[in-house]
């Protein structure tokens, strides 16, 4: 299979390279996701197990319409829709992440102060 230019496997290892050196991923393994495989652990290996089905299948319902969504993205929308569910999504997360953002800093000073 040829995807632009590039071998399957040449686009799997671009995919592994993007993913590792995707900081998300690092910083989630080792601060929730090690939470969740200790939790796990707890339950001997039926409880990895499971853990490990939920991760996988997590992944599964994200990537799977996302990359749907994608592939069909431009069919579905107008280029006026798509540039404005585009800005709505980033409105969205610019409010969320100041919503975090003062919900932190509010716990922090009752915890400290």
């Amino acid at each position: 299979m040829d995807i632009e230019g590039r071998s399957g496997a040449g686009s799997f290892l671009l995919g592994l390279v993007v993913a590792g050196g995707n900081p998300h991923y690092w910083i989630w393994w080792v601060t929730a996701g090690l939470a969740f495989v200790e939790a796990a652990r707890a339950h001997g290996a039926p409880g990895l197990a499971w853990m490990l089905a939920a991760l996988v299948g997590g992944v599964v319902c994200w990537y799977v319409p996302l990359l749907w969504a994608m592939h069909h993205g431009s069919s579905l929308l107008t280029p006026r829709a798509e540039h404005l569910v585009t800005r709505g999504m980033g409105i969205a997360l610019l409010l969320l992440g100041i919503g975090l953002v003062a919900l932190g800093s509010w716990r922090f000073g009752v915890a400290h102060f």
